[in-house]
This record gives structure tokens, C-alpha cells and sequence, in this order.
């Protein structure tokens, strides 16, 4: 739909400048370009498997809440030995996308503190359990999420 308007839209536009009359073609002819527009773009989106939500209707969940994922962070971080020995410290923050099925893929840095840091926050990321998948429309959908790991020295 889209890209039907902004067809529409550059087609007006060019019409008005050039003096063009871009919209002398047959009623049905017309339509049949725009039942075809709008299958081309249902497809587009069937096939289409990038994260296409940031927010929506029912964000997804980690099993037990914010509560619940602090605690498995806190259990489960294994502080890098070099980066003790050295006193770094701080905030690694991860973006990740929550998969249909609950599962956690495309873990990157978003913003990171030390290379041996961010390297154990994504393997954090990459073992976590499954959450409880974003929904839009009743539908299951990707959703990005970026989740800071704090990392203290003790």
C-alpha cells in the first residue's frame, strides 16, 4: 500500500511539471494494476522476516518479568577473569530480536564497555530461556528488544 501512494503521489507530481496526463489510462486497467500492487505487497510482507516491531500491542516477555531476568543475569554472568584483573567495569548495553517462537537471535552490542564485557553479555543474551513472544494484531511478530547488563566488581 505503500508503494501504490507513493507511485501516486510521484506520478501527481510529475503530471503537474511536465504537463503530462499520466492518468488518461482505462478505469479497468487501473484496477487490475492496483489488485496486483496490493498482492505484490501482501506477499512482500508474508515473506518479508526482518524485525519490523519496536513496540507493539503485547511486547514480549522474560518467563517471570524484569525481576525474574535481573536474577538470571545475576546467576548466571561469569565475570571475565582480564577484565577483573584490570577493574573495568559498567553497562554493556545488547540489542537482540525476539523470535516467533521465543527464542533470541541477532544479538549485537548496541553500546558496549570492554570487548571481553560485551562478549560475555552476548553469551548471556544467546542462553537465555525462551520468553513469552510480541504479538501485533493477534499475530506472533520479531520484536527488538536492548536490554542493559550491568557488570560490578565485587
Amino acid at each position: 500500500m505503500k508503494n501504490l501512494l507513493k507511485r501516486a503521489i510521484v506520478l501527481s507530481i510529475l503530471s503537474f511539471v511536465l504537463g503530462l496526463n499520466v492518468f488518461s489510462q482505462s478505469q479497468e486497467q487501473n484496477e487490475t494494476d492496483y489488485s496486483e500492487e496490493i498482492l505484490e505487497f501482501d506477499e512482500e510482507i508474508v515473506e518479508e522476516d526482518e524485525p519490523s516491531f519496536f513496540v507493539v500491542e503485547k511486547m514480549p516477555e522474560f518467563p517471570g518479568g524484569k525481576s525474574a531476568m535481573e536474577a538470571y543475569f545475576e546467576s548466571n554472568m561469569q565475570y571475565p577473569e582480564d577484565a577483573k584483573e584490570a577493574g573495568r567495569f559498567g553497562r554493556v548495553y545488547i540489542s537482540f530480536i525476539v523470535e516467533k517462537d521465543g527464542s533470541t537471535g541477532e544479538v549485537k552490542v548496541a553500546r558496549g564497555v570492554d570487548p571481553s564485557l560485551d562478549k560475555e553479555a552476548i553469551r548471556l543474551i544467546e542462553d537465555m530461556p525462551t520468553w513469552t513472544p510480541g504479538s501485533q494484531r493477534g499475530h506472533l511478530v520479531r520484536v527488538m528488544q536492548t536490554v542493559p547488563i550491568t557488570f560490578q566488581l565485587p
